[in-house]
This record gives C-alpha cells, structure tokens and sequence, in this order.
C-alpha cells in the first residue's frame, strides 16, 4: 500500500469537559471503515494476504513542547474481522 504521509502541525483542543479538567474528545486509532472495506475487498487481487498487519507511528507532543509519547499503533485486519493496538494495549477482534 502506498504510504501516508505524516500529519504535522495538527491540533486537539482540551476543554475542561464533564471531570472539569483536562478532558480529550473521542480516541480513536488506525485506520476507518473505507481503507479496512477497501483493504478487504481488493487486497487480495493485489498480493495483500489475511491476515493483514500494518504499523502507524504516533508521536505526541504538546504545544511545541518535547514530545511526550511515542506509540507504535498496531492495525490487524483479518478477511472479515479487525483488531487495533495503541502501546500494546489492545481492541480485541472485532468482527468487520
């Protein structure tokens, strides 16, 4: 697959939320519906095997700060199923 290229400069604002601090909107990792479907459907006609493994590197920071986090984000997709890994915690398999 052709590789993406890095997101730099990208933003997240922090509001204060329910807890009142610090509190991020929804997470999420790895790839979405379309890329997983197109993966799925069409890998196999271009040498793509099940199942599928693909790292993303994530390195946060904060404010132009010294990075503070640097993950390895693991995406597994299966014929019919995904699983999607951030700092070796994992989703489990999920039947797509």
């Amino acid at each position: 697959m052709e590789q993406y290229p890095t997101v730099e400069g990208s933003t997240w604002t922090v509001g204060e939320g329910s807890a009142g601090h610090n509190q991020y909107g929804l997470d999420t990792v790895g790839y979405g519906y379309g890329v997983v479907n197109l993966i799925q459907t069409q890998g196999p006609a271009h040498g793509v095997d099940f199942p599928c493994y693909i790292d993303i590197y994530q390195l946060v920071s904060y404010d132009g700060a010294d990075p503070f986090a640097d993950n390895l984000l693991e995406q597994t997709v299966g014929s019919n199923s995904v699983m999607v890994c951030r700092a070796g915690v994992c989703s489990g398999t999920i039947q797509f």
